[in-house]
């Protein structure tokens, strides 16, 4: 992993906004990416090209789509390098389990939303939407 290829990659607002997305919705395709941010395609194309050569996002495809999601292992290990950097807490290995990769999705305890099945996470995207 690079650091600097992932804080490259994080410094585009853009770019952050996509991660926030994934965050939020799990699991999208580039078009309901590009929709959902009134981008357009070979601009969010460009974007997810950077943040998947970072590692931060995945992509796993589904018959002719490709469904992104945030790999949150990666965002943990830079999270804990500079915890270490700032003699805030002892390295752990890349991957392990830590408080940071816990999340709550619709009142439900997650560990690394990024292994959430896809199927799951646009599961979750219909009911957000119908609720």
């Amino acid at each position: 992993m690079s650091v600097n290829r992932t804080f490259e990659a994080l410094a585009h607002p853009r770019r952050r906004e996509v991660l926030r997305l994934l965050g939020d919705r799990g699991c999208l395709s580039a078009g309901e990416i590009a929709d959902r941010l009134d981008m357009r395609k070979p601009t969010l194309s460009g974007h997810l090209n950077v943040l998947k050569g970072a590692n931060l996002v995945v992509g796993e495809r589904s018959g002719t789509t490709i469904w992104y999601r945030v790999n949150l292992t990666v965002m943990e290990d830079v999270l804990h390098g500079i915890l270490h950097l700032l003699g805030r807490g002892a390295p752990e290995e890349p991957g392990a389990e830590s408080p940071i990769g816990h999340r709550i999705v619709d009142g439900t305890p997650v560990h690394r939303i990024s292994g959430m099945d896809p199927e799951e996470a646009r599961r979750r995207n219909r009911d957000k939407e119908t609720a």
